[in-house]
């Protein structure tokens, strides 16, 4: 095993797998403190994800035909195809990180998810109106979804902007899988999955718990005072009657689970961070790294998640804005750490990249 380790494994990588371990041991102990470790799970995402993860390696086997027909136009092209194919299928030096990674992974975002649903049981849902008036006092007066209403308060633009937000579920998939299997840099995937794994514990988790809030789709459930999203939601329904808005249901289910203490995928209410703008974030900046107008369309997309975030009623425009700063400065950070440590700089060598480390976000 310590042969395996040695040839198939840097230190970085070692330690990844490591401090995945050391949260999930944390997220036992905090449940525990507050009477809920029965109510921490390890295996939430073990079966129905793989729901999921065959669409997506559909689509990347199709994405990677698609490349390999049109950019490397290969004279034996099936015969290409097949050695290509097999070349990632057998090649144990993947497979001895795809596994581990994989198998943390899904253990991390079961303990995440539990711990998500547990945030009452740490803090109770008290900071939404300090959120809605701190948004109130950003945009001189005005709430974010009343100077964004004139603008995408269009049956067809809300439609399109529900199926954006709902699809980043797939978008963050997709984005795991290729860094998971994926050795051409292992340099920055590592900087992906260390500022990936840090965001979702650190903000996804404990800043979620200190400062939680519940968002303006649940104002009346879970804050005091006048309602002033109430505008939004009734608009929100009137589209519904046009074009189904998922988000809609979607938070009626989450409010249901919430009530009844339920468990499942995706589970547990919180607004302050948003994680769909921190993920997408760190996706745009990673794209960044890997192609440049990959990159811009990533950035776009970031922007799409923002504005759904709080014209779906999902979020206050500060969740955003913190989940987008959280994201950067874990990265910054991370490169930075990376790059000042020898024992993890030691990956360099092992993926033939020495200038990968730099502090830069493309």
């Amino acid at each position: 095993m310590k042969a395996v380790a040695e040839n198939y494994y840097t230190p970085a990588e070692i330690i990844l797998l490591g401090l995945i371990a050391g949260y999930i041991i944390l997220g036992y102990l905090a449940a525990g403190s507050v009477g809920h470790a029965q109510d921490v799970y390890l295996f939430v995402y073990s079966a129905g994800l793989w729901r999921f993860v065959y669409p997506v390696i559909a689509i990347a086997v199709t994405m990677r035909v698609i490349y390999i027909m049109v950019r490397i136009v290969p004279d034996r092209l099936f015969h290409y195809i097949a050695k290509d194919l097999k070349a990632i299928i057998f090649d144990r030096q993947r497979w001895y990180r795809v596994i581990p990674l994989t198998v943390m992974l899904t253990c991390f975002f079961s303990v995440f998810t539990s711990l998500k649903q547990l945030i009452p049981a740490f803090n109770a849902y008290t900071w939404d109106q300090s959120w809605m008036l701190l948004d109130q006092y950003l945009h001189l007066g005005w709430h974010p979804w009343e100077l964004l209403q004139p603008f995408i308060g269009v049956p067809l633009i809300t439609y399109l902007l529900n199926v954006s937000y709902n699809i980043w579920f797939f978008v963050m998939l997709a984005f795991n899988l290729v860094q998971v299997f994926s050795l051409k840099d292992r340099l920055l995937r590592m900087q992906y999955f260390y500022t990936f794994v840090l965001i979702w514990a650190i903000g996804g988790n404990v800043l979620a718990s200190v400062f939680a809030s519940a968002g303006p789709c649940y104002y009346d459930t879970f804050a005091t005072g006048q309602n002033p999203y109430t505008g939004l939601m009734d608009y929100l329904q009137l589209v519904n009657g046009k074009y189904e808005i998922w988000a809609l249901n979607a938070q009626q289910l989450l409010l249901d689970k919430q009530s009844a203490q339920g468990m499942g995928m995706g589970v547990g209410i919180s607004a302050m961070p948003s994680m769909h703008v921190a993920t997408v974030t760190l996706f745009a900046l990673q794209a960044m790294r890997t192609h440049r107008l990959f990159g811009f369309v990533m950035v776009f997309y970031a922007i799409l998640i923002y504005l759904g975030s709080i014209h779906l009623a999902w979020h206050y425009a500060v969740d955003g804005i913190a989940g987008a700063l959280i994201t950067i400065l874990t990265w910054y950070a991370v490169a930075h750490f990376l790059r000042k440590d020898r024992a993890l700089h030691s990956i360099s060598q092992a993926s033939g990249n020495t200038e990968a480390l730099e502090v830069r976000p493309a």
